[in-house]
């Protein structure tokens, strides 16, 4: 049998279970397994994206977890897990699957607490988009089942947290390693296509460090132009005037030399 038969058959018995005080479930079910069968016709690699596109297989378990019935919440969290390990839970019932879980921690009954503890270790090793508040609350349940005076249940939870924590801790490293040395996003892209980050940060870094050496360089031209020497006086700066032009003329043509004047003066 393959896991859809084996979750159709956990349906099944859910609805047998509630026929009689549980009417709701037992219709929750049946209805549950027309999904199942749905998802069937297609291809293994899209049973859970059919699945979790309804809150139909869903909803039979999280209303027999509220019940507290130990025969009940075992067919539920088994069907729970096969859903789980399907990737047929959505990320936004996440947060009412833990709610779920939480209560059935607080029963007390050993073989209920032994299979939440299972079914978180199946969620968190699973989904791998349990992140954030949705992981603080994963974590709370767990440290609130190793705080269980029962030992088998404490002794349990002890390897279940260290299992949990070592898998965050290489998940996290995966991830880090995975942002440096994976491929570049920006590889292969067209001239004037945004790069990576790391490519962007460093020609932010090299416009920043030219524009400070312009800006250095603006500096000391201005500091060179403000300690060149004035002019003597004012009227070097003045451009030469039009009587100045006509005395230049007119000496100009003027012999200079004592010899040229004797030449040019009438004899007696």
């Amino acid at each position: 049998m393959g896991i859809l038969d084996n979750l159709q058959a956990d349906f099944r018995a859910l609805a047998e279970e509630g026929r009689r005080k549980f009417p709701a479930i037992k219709d929750a079910a049946e209805r549950a397994i027309m999904k199942v069968r749905a998802a069937e016709e297609q291809p293994a690699d899209r049973y859970g994206s059919v699945m979790s596109r309804s809150e139909d297989v869903l909803r039979p378990i999280l209303l027999a977890c509220d019940t507290k019935q130990p025969k009940m919440v075992t067919g539920a969290l088994s069907a729970l897990q096969k859903l789980v390990s399907l990737k047929a839970i959505s990320h936004a019932s996440l947060p009412s699957v833990l709610s779920k879980l939480h209560g059935l921690a607080e029963s007390g009954e050993e073989g209920t607490q032994l299979k939440v503890i299972q079914t978180l270790v199946t969620l968190l090793t699973t989904m791998e988009q349990v992140h954030g508040p949705v992981l603080g609350q994963a974590l709370t349940l767990a440290f609130k089942l190793h705080a269980s005076k029962n030992p088998t249940v404490h002794n349990s939870t002890s390897a279940t947290l260290r299992q949990i924590i070592t898998m965050l801790f290489d998940r996290t490293v995966h991830e880090l390693e995975s942002g440096v040395t994976g491929p570049l996003p920006g590889a292969g892209q067209p001239d004037g296509a945004p790069g990576t980050p790391s490519e962007t940060h460093a020609n932010t870094n090299t416009n920043t460090n030219a524009d400070q050496h312009t800006q250095n360089g603006n500096a000391s031209d201005s500091t060179a132009d403000t300690t060149q020497p004035a002019p003597a006086n004012k009227d070097d700066t003045l451009p030469p005037s039009s009587s100045s032009s006509s005395s230049s003329s007119s000496s100009s043509s003027v012999p200079s030399s004592p010899m040229d004047t004797h030449a040019l003066s009438p004899r007696l």
